[in-house]
């Protein structure tokens, strides 16, 4: 079908065709996130993070692909204008209707924007846990447990 030695479609076509026969999962990271007792057991005044979190697992248990959802960002390509546009209305439609059907899933109020960067971020969830800010002043000899724990 290659009309030219030079059209580089073919070639991201090539690299990329694995894709097509690897089965998409949601990372053993974000699974982990899921189990986490602070999802399990949520409450109105949980921070709205666990929420998010607990509504993400909803949204991977329940929905027909088990995937994360998309976010509104399309890949980047060789396309003609009016092709790449085409597929950036369907890519965004579809993040749409993905962020309508998680946003069923949450539980309690949540601000929108703070819905749309975490969906934006999904894919690469973290949960980092710490002291509270100025708890090791209080204690320095927990500094030495807190590093070698």
């Amino acid at each position: 079908m290659r009309k030219k030695s030079d059209e580089e479609n073919f070639e991201e076509a090539e690299a990329q065709a694995y894709r097509v026969w690897t089965a998409s999962t949601v990372p053993s990271e974000i699974r982990e996130l899921f189990k986490d007792p602070k999802v399990a057991s949520l409450s109105p005044t949980s921070p709205p993070f666990f929420h998010l979190v607990h509504a993400l697992a909803k949204f991977t248990e329940e929905q027909p692909s088990y995937t994360l959802p998309l976010t509104s960002t399309l890949p980047d390509m060789k396309a003609n204008t009016e092709s790449y546009i085409h597929l950036q209305r369907m890519y965004k439609a579809r993040a749409e209707e993905e962020k309508t059907i998680f946003k069923s899933y949450i539980q309690v109020p949540v601000d929108n924007d703070m819905v749309d960067v975490f969906l934006k971020n999904s894919h690469a969830l973290k949960l980092l846990r710490g002291k509270k800010w100025g708890a090791l002043d209080s204690d320095p000899q927990a500094l030495g447990t807190f590093i070698y724990a």
